[in-house]
């Protein structure tokens, strides 16, 4: 297997009636796994109006990017084209109150932006995630549509939900929810391509084993091919090994499958 970078989901954040009604059909339930609930109840949200998310802590060390999708009930037909936009209110404080920006409360509620500006004023201060684009279906079709790909700029955070589609979000949340997929870039390394991907997984050892000094890759060498460093000897045996791998392959382990996976984000 060559050198990849490959992707891989993480935990969902659910952004439902969760205190309330919300108990989607089979067919229409997005989730997936046990998410982190946060709580956003949608009903009738008026076309031109707006909603917010409580706010949630997406962690120390987060994903680098998150996917959206959504399931929406309207109330009546929506205009087709017309669209619900969702936004990011991100902050770097813990307190739901705190740090937010656009005039956002960080507890689910409504949400009209600044108190002194408009709502349509109040959202440029917001990080645009996506349009949720909306279909001419009527009421009893619970549309379900991907609204986008975002990086959060803070550690917490909140979703507010702008509704433009002219019409009404339906007067239940039994249907209605929103959620986040965690996306986690991961590194997999084989010894196939040899020097190159040896020193890079070399590399990664000591980074993520804190493994330092200035026989800190000739430690993870050894470690690597099932060795401890307990005499110096070893030393220059290792050398030997490195300096014959800058002409010669190294298949030191089977390269029929990666030795080593890193992963970046959490989840």
């Amino acid at each position: 297997m060559p050198n990849e970078v490959l992707i891989k989901t993480g935990t969902q954040l659910s952004f439902a009636d969760h205190a309330g009604d919300f108990s989607p059909t089979a067919a229409n339930d997005l989730e997936q796994g046990t998410p982190t609930n946060v709580q956003l109840a949608l009903a009738s949200v008026a076309d031109a109006a707006a909603r917010q998310s409580a706010k949630v802590d997406l962690g120390a060390t987060r994903a680098a990017q998150f996917s959206v999708v959504a399931a929406i009930e309207f109330a009546a037909t929506p205009t087709a084209g017309e669209v619900v936009e969702l936004y990011w209110a991100a902050s770097p404080d813990s307190t739901a109150a705190n740090g937010n920006p656009g005039g956002a409360s960080g507890s689910d509620a409504a949400y009209s932006g600044t108190a002194a500006s408009t709502l349509a004023e109040s959202v440029k201060q917001l990080q645009w995630v996506g349009n949720f684009v909306c279909t001419d279906d009527a009421t009893t079709t619970i549309q379900i549509a991907h609204v986008g790909m975002f990086s959060p700029l803070e550690r917490y955070g909140s979703l507010i939900v702008k509704n433009e589609s002219g019409a009404a979000i339906h007067s239940d949340d039994v249907e209605c929810h929103m959620v986040i997929t965690l996306i986690i870039l991961g590194l997999e390394i084989s010894l196939e391509h040899g020097f190159r991907g040896w020193m890079m997984l070399v590399e990664l050892l000591c980074e993520t084993d804190r493994i330092t000094g200035i026989m800190g890759p000739f430690k993870a060498c050894l470690r690597l091919v099932g060795f401890h460093l307990q005499k110096p000897v070893l030393h220059w045996i290792l050398m030997v090994i490195l300096a014959v791998t800058w002409t010669l392959p190294m298949r030191i382990i089977s390269t029929s499958r990666p030795i080593c996976q890193y992963v970046y984000g959490s989840g």
